[in-house]
């Protein structure tokens, strides 16, 4: 059965005063990840903020962050990770969360073991800080899990927002 209800919860800062608040769905629970030392001069190197699990079936949201890179876009920088992890990102489009968070969304796949997997991906860079939710789940389970995962990633709440820096999309080149 999908979720249906959804609660808002807190999640602490755990580095560069990134705390928040998420609408996670029933049935989920924060999941616990142990403390490690992120070397951010690996390019591809983020924080674990949250990890939200189902506690039926293998439907995950997670929340990490990293600094922001020096150059390019938040769909640049989405897309760089997002292919470190070899996931296959489709067309993305900026989104303003009702929160008053501007960043980028966009749905991707990854085959993994023989099981096809479904993401929705949201970034958003904010202080420098580039955040990065995630929601996924197989694709035989996204028709009960998917629309309640987005809503989920797409409800956070910065505790102390900085403001957004960083260019949203990759502009196409002009004629």
């Amino acid at each position: 059965m999908p979720p249906t209800l959804a609660t808002r919860q807190h999640v602490p800062a755990r580095i560069a005063d990134l705390g928040f608040s998420i609408e996670v769905p029933a049935g989920f629970a924060q999941m616990s990840f142990p403390d490690e030392d992120v070397n951010f001069e690996r390019p591809t190197a983020s924080v674990p903020l949250a990890l939200f699990a189902s506690q039926i079936a293998a439907a995950v949201i997670s929340i990490s962050a990293r600094p922001a890179y020096d150059d390019g876009t938040v769909e640049d920088w989405l897309r760089y990770l997002a292919r470190s992890f070899e996931l296959e990102v489709g067309p993305a489009s900026e989104l303003s969360l009702a929160s008053g968070l501007r960043g980028v969304v966009a749905a991707a796949s990854q085959m993994q073991d023989g099981t096809a997997l479904r993401f929705v991906l949201f970034a958003f860079e904010d202080g420098g800080r580039l955040v990065i939710a995630q929601a996924m789940c197989p694709e035989e389970l996204w028709p009960s899990f998917g629309e309640s995962m987005r809503a989920a990633i797409l409800s956070l709440a910065l505790d102390s927002p900085q403001g957004h820096l960083a260019p949203l999309l990759a502009q196409p080149p002009t004629p």
